[in-house]
């Protein structure tokens, strides 16, 4: 079976795509956070549950696959790996089919979780699916360990993920010295523990997985989240299956037509362009005004003065904008993540960018 919609060589526009698929999922909730009562509190639910039931099949698969299959979800207990809070979870596997251009052969278990809507049982849309990224990155210890992050959502959906193709606890690609071993020792040793999987192993494969799990969840279209790599798997899933989309956020894209060094290359120069511009700003507070932070004279919460020698620094040149870096001092990897995580300046800065200044600047 080949894709109904092919991929197209080429360098796709995929930031006006993402602008248009990005419907914000925060517009089906109405208001940011759960459902308040008349004294603040928030609302319950209350009554049974309703369990949601969708009508559209993927096509092309068994019956026992579609219709003959159902979610068993229990209480799971989570890998020592996750750092979030185990309670309130629940975990189910799915069927998929290992080969979907032969549907009635071996198939593959999928790893599940869910963490169930806390919102008024009349209010919930239905589910919404989440990809943290990678590829590689195992939903089931990742949505307890980012839950915090997506919480407000619970008031309207179940919030949902899972261990792709290849990771974790579904078909996990071996690579390591022995079948056991989780560690990398090359392409050989995949192909020697996993190499009857690998073909099996893509982007594709787990759109198809994903609208599997949607119609099992009960839903007619995907409610989906994905966050970078997880942001390339619903775009994929949206070219594949545009009629089953529903609300689709995608957060940091990247550009699938890129290889690993192009990625690291494009990550590179738009980290040093941060730094560029948050060196800038800090140069710019570097006046008569500005304190160094050991100095009692400065206010609390003021910001420090920025070293002389970096204020003397010779500017960047445009030419060296799209060329090898320059020869003088730059910044160390460190200090270009904390001006990346560090956010815009602000008249009155946080703590944690203060602390950056004071660090970096």
């Amino acid at each position: 079976m080949t894709d109904a919609h092919p991929i197209r060589s080429g360098r796709p526009r995929l930031a006006a795509m993402a602008t248009v698929l990005a419907g914000v999922v925060l517009a089906g909730i109405g208001s940011y956070g759960a459902s308040q009562q008349q004294d603040g509190t928030p609302q319950q639910r209350t009554g049974p549950r309703t369990e949601f039931t969708a009508d559209n099949p993927p096509s092309g698969l068994p019956a026992a696959l579609t219709t003959g299959q159902r979610l068993d979800w229990s209480h799971c207990t989570l890998p020592t790996s996750s750092e979030g809070d185990r309670a309130g979870y629940e975990c189910a596997t799915m069927k998929a089919p290992l080969d979907y251009r032969r549907p009635d052969r071996k198939t593959i278990d999928v790893a599940l979780i869910r963490k169930k809507a806390t919102g008024p049982d009349e209010r919930r849309i239905g589910s919404l699916v989440l990809n943290f990224g990678g590829p590689g990155v195992s939903g089931v210890t990742g949505l307890p360990d980012f839950i915090g992050q997506y919480e407000p959502l619970l008031d309207r959906y179940d919030l949902v993920s899972f261990d792709p193709r290849g990771v974790g606890a579904t078909a996990p690609v071996r690579c390591g010295k022995t079948v056991g071993d989780d560690g990398y020792d090359g392409s050989e040793a995949c192909a020697k523990h996993s190499g009857a999987l690998l073909p099996y192993v893509g982007t594709s494969h787990t759109a198809r997985d994903l609208d599997l799990m949607r119609y099992l969840l009960g839903d007619e279209q995907l409610h989906y989240y994905g966050v970078s790599y997880g942001a390339t798997l619903g775009a994929v899933y949206a070219h594949l299956y545009p009629s089953h989309v529903g609300r689709l956020v995608l957060e940091a894209p990247a550009d699938p037509t890129e290889d690993r060094v192009e990625v690291q290359l494009s990550q590179v120069k738009a980290v040093q362009q941060a730094f560029d511009r948050f060196a800038a700003y800090c140069a710019a507070r570097a006046s008569t005004t500005a304190r160094p932070a050991t100095d009692p004279r400065r206010p609390p919460g003021a910001w420090p003065a920025c070293p002389t020698a970096w204020r003397r620094s010779p500017p960047r040149p445009a030419a060296a904008q799209n060329s090898t870096p320059p020869t003088w001092r730059t910044p160390s990897a460190t200090s270009w993540t904390a001006a990346r995580t560090a956010g815009p300046p602000s008249p009155k800065p946080s703590p944690h960018f203060s602390s950056t200044v004071t660090a970096a600047c």
